[in-house]
């Protein structure tokens, strides 16, 4: 019979769906020198040849001869130049790359830094765009480079790594290939100038390339790949479905429960660990078994140890204690399991009773056995065992039955005969046991066999069984009664266990969907909060961290628990040390609340809080799944504390790029007329009465006016920016307006080429003149600074029921994005010289100010088209 899935392994499978991304390979050393841009060439020239349409995106050579060669035969795309503060850089070209579209394109230097003003602030983040575009990718990485290693490299070297790659970038990666050698072979390159030249080698051999640190690196890289390998073995068995184990490495697990010898497997496991250089697991399988609150305690306490030091925890769910062993173990390629030597065993095996550790024996396949002599580890009861209750309503309901039967029997015994009322007692056994728990079956069918050999088996009222026939049925009815029992209680554990699993998923769930799809931050926690209240029959406090990176003191508001300052300090002292605190835990055990922190890889991002209303603690599938709600609960914080820092660093990047084009801009528009203005006035001081002069004040007059309308500018921005616009609408002609607006645009608006089609006839508006008519002067002026010489612009307006409709279109090259227009400082590449950006900005702010919008569009003939829609009032006269 086929074994059918596990649902933890199924739930384990549910990957996000494949985002369509091209593949990624990984050329990987242990530090800079190795030859990774070098075999990274190779491999490219080998694609190539292959028919593959290869673009070397950047190549880092460092002035090796024999890098750069391998550069013969293919496409080198130029780098992007970049201009930052006076200094002339180069920086991959992104956007060339993704309009040539190759088939692979080579990365050199992964973890690099780009330029200020480049689209990305890192390498990777290139790269990444470049898989999303369906686009391969070759790169380079060293060891020191990945985030999670740097600090281990500067404890090892002294260097603080500044330019780091994320963990996730290399589970990304399709493929990893290790370039390796010894710290003998680098160090010989280095002195032979490969690696780097003149002083710069001489001073890396003395502090980075020390033999100790080449050594620490290259054993961290090929560790790092090691791990890489046995986790893609493990998820290649998983998705075969291969049960394993493949020994390609040393993998220990250790069963764990409430017994008191459990601790000290766990630190024996965690030695032959460590002895053995493997990773470790630390199992519980709940067998559906009521745990005493005793019991409950320890176990939490074990998996605790085995957490704190180093073993990866599992809590499954099988009524078979030793299928759910091998079951985890094959999943995860385990090659050894460790186990308590029994005690007692001799007298288990004498009656007929096989230990764990047999039954490990004769089921675990190819995967071998450490049996240890434990140590005890203070009181405790004995190993796991069923509890015995006695539940009255059922021992009733078997009582009655028998009853019932028992007169059955007694008014068709003259028909049937006894023997066949034998068979009543046994169906009635079978009954019970389809509905009752093992013991009031036990109680049915001792009482029914006694009651059959008392009032019906001859001799009546004596239990002497004559007949070799009665004797066997009598025995009959225990062996049903034992082995429905047992089957049935098998089956009830195994139904409760999957009601407790599905119980688990289902919360889960519900959390997810509720952290996932809601908005509001408020709301969702409150969700949160109320679906572990009910859970859990509780109340549920929750403690964020703050800004300054400390516990707040004061509950969030969707939190249905407002616990003491005695209290508060629990959930400090857990959120301090990373640890679970208060009732039902080892520290602080008085608490009323049970406490536990918000904690994700990175951080502990707060502290979840839940006071039981019931005086109990948690029993441990509780306990699992309030941890698994809190994980979440902290990723879901994570996520949010991540959005909220890439908008603060997008912010701040906007922030620093308007500031300096704000001072590119302004200082040139500042500089011209005040260079202007200071000759004039030179010219004036020493040739007062020369006809020179004279234009010169002109030029100086024509100066200051320049000056003037960017200081207008300026002020303009701040007061939309500070909303100190407030428009007073006021009853006005709208060729009025437009002439104000020509006004307005000085000499360019009244000697430009403007064209106005507006009816005479059309009704006075209700709006404020002066903040309209300085909206439509910015667009003209830009209109008309874009139109050639010999054309026209052209202002039209109409009404549209209670719309006012302006349009204004030049014959000018058009707009080269009709949504960055509108952006501060934003100025297209065929922009004339002079001008600061802001006055579309200005103008859509104005407008937006008086309620309306303003949109930009390419005529289909040549030119720009911006469309005004405001909305008026109108009337047929101007009032008097």
């Amino acid at each position: 019979m086929p074994e059918s899935p596990n649902p933890d392994a199924l739930l384990a499978d549910l990957r996000p769906p494949s985002t369509g991304r091209a593949p990624l390979k990984v050329f990987f050393g242990m530090c800079p020198g190795v030859g990774k841009t070098y075999a990274m060439l190779q491999a490219a020239r080998q694609r190539g040849l292959e028919g593959v349409n290869v673009l070397v995106g950047v190549v880092e050579t460092h002035g090796r001869a024999e890098t750069a060669a391998l550069l013969d035969g293919l496409t080198v795309l130029p780098r992007r130049p970049i201009n930052y503060r006076g200094t002339a850089l180069a920086e991959m070209d992104l956007d060339g790359i993704l309009a040539r579209r190759p088939a692979l394109v080579v990365v050199d230097e992964l973890a690099h830094s780009n330029a200020p003003g480049s689209r990305h602030a890192k390498r990777y983040q290139d790269v990444l765009e470049l898989l999303d575009a369906g686009i391969a990718v070759f790169t380079t990485l060293n060891v020191q480079h990945i985030e999670s290693r740097i600090e281990v490299v500067r404890q090892i070297t002294g260097v603080a790594v500044r330019e780091t790659v994320p963990d996730s970038i290399l589970d990304r990666a399709d493929e990893i290939q290790v370039i390796d050698v010894s710290p003998e072979q680098l160090q010989q390159r280095l002195s032979e100038g490969k690696v780097y030249l003149g002083d710069r080698a001489d001073a890396a051999a003395a502090n980075f390339f020390r033999e100790g640190n080449l050594t620490a690196l290259r054993e961290m890289a090929l560790r790092f790949t090691a791990e890489r390998v046995d986790q893609d073995l493990r998820d290649f068995m998983r998705e075969r479905k291969i049960p394993g184990p493949w020994k390609s490495s040393t993998r220990l697990l250790v069963g764990i429960g409430p017994s008191p010898f459990s601790e000290s497997l766990i630190r024996w496991t965690r030695r032959a660990a460590t002895t053995q250089d493997a990773t470790w697991l630390a199992v519980y399988v709940d067998a559906g078994l009521a745990l005493a609150e005793d019991d409950q305690r320890r176990v939490t306490q074990n998996l605790s140890l085995a957490r704190a030091l180093g073993a990866e925890v599992f809590t499954v769910s099988d009524p078979d204690v030793v299928a759910g062993l091998i079951r985890v173990a094959q999943e995860n390629n385990v090659s050894q399991i460790v186990v308590g030597k029994p005690r007692g065993g001799g007298w288990a095996r004498l009656i007929g009773r096989t230990t764990l550790v047999d039954q490990l024996l004769h089921r675990s396949g190819d995967i071998d056995l450490y049996i240890v002599r434990p140590e005890r580890h203070g009181p405790g009861p004995a190993p796991l065992r069923h509890p015995v209750r006695l539940p009255g309503r059922e021992f009733a309901f078997a009582a009655g039955l028998v009853a019932g039967v028992t007169g059955l029997g007694l008014l068709t015994q003259s028909i049937v005969g006894y023997r066949a009322v034998s068979l009543f007692y046994l169906c009635a056994v079978v009954l019970a046991a389809l509905k009752l728990s093992r013991w009031p079956v036990l109680a049915a069918a001792a009482s029914g066999a006694v009651l059959w050999d008392l009032l019906f088996v001859p001799p009546h009222f004596t239990l002497r069984i004559r007949e070799f026939h009665d004797g066997m049925m009598f025995l009959m009815l225990f062996v049903v009664a034992l082995a429905m029992g047992h089957l049935t209680s098998r089956l009830r554990g195994r139904e409760q266990s999957e009601r407790d699993r599905q119980r688990r998923t289902a919360a889960l769930l519900r959390l997810s969907q509720h952290l996932a799809s809601t908005h509001d931050p408020a709301t969702a926690w409150a969700a949160v909060t109320a679906q572990l209240d009910e859970l859990y029959d509780a109340r549920t406090v929750l403690y964020l961290r703050g800004p300054d990176r400390r516990l707040a003191t004061q509950p969030h508001p969707a939190s249905s628990w407002t616990p003491s300052d005695k209290e508060q300090s629990v959930a400090a002292w857990s959120f301090d040390r990373k640890q679970p605190a208060g009732r039902g835990s080892d520290t602080l055990r008085e608490s009323e609340g049970f406490y536990l922190p918000l904690q994700t890889s990175t951080s502990v991002m707060g502290v979840l809080g839940l006071k039981l209303n019931e005086p109990r603690t948690l029993d441990l599938m509780e306990r699992d799944l309030l941890d698994s709600c809190a994980s979440q609960i902290a990723l879901a914080l994570e996520k949010d504390h991540f959005r909220a820092a890439f908008q603060r660093a997008e912010l701040i990047e906007q922030s620093e790029r308007l500031r300096r084009t704000l001072l590119d801009n302004v200082s040139h528009e500042l500089k011209t007329p005040v260079a202007a203005i200071r000759a004039a006035l030179s010219i004036v001081r020493r040739e007062p009465s020369a006809p020179a002069a004279r234009g010169m004040l002109g030029e100086a007059e024509d100066a200051a006016s320049r000056l003037e309308r960017v200081v207008a500018l300026l002020v303009d921005s701040a007061q939309l920016e500070t909303g100190e616009v407030h428009p007073r609408p006021e009853w006005c002609d709208i060729h009025e307006v437009i002439s104000l607006a020509q006004q307005n645009g000085g000499p360019l608006l009244n000697d430009g080429p403007l064209a106005v089609d507006v009816p005479e006839t059309f009704p006075a508006i209700r709006l404020d003149p002066q903040l309209f008519a300085q909206a439509i002067s910015h667009v003209l002026s830009n209109a008309v600074m874009h139109t050639p010489k010999g054309t026209r612009v052209e202002l039209r307006a109409r009404l549209a029921e209670s719309m006012l409709v302006m349009t204004i279109a030049d014959e000018g090259p058009g707009v080269p994005d009709t949504i960055r227009i509108f952006n501060k400082f934003y100025r297209g590449d065929a922009a004339k010289v002079g001008g600061l950006g802001l006055g579309l900005s200005i103008s859509r702010g104005l407008i937006h100010a008086l309620g309306g919008t303003i949109d930009a569009a390419n005529r289909p003939g040549g030119g720009a088209c911006f469309t005004i829609t405001l909305p008026v009032e109108t009337q047929n006269a101007v009032p008097e």
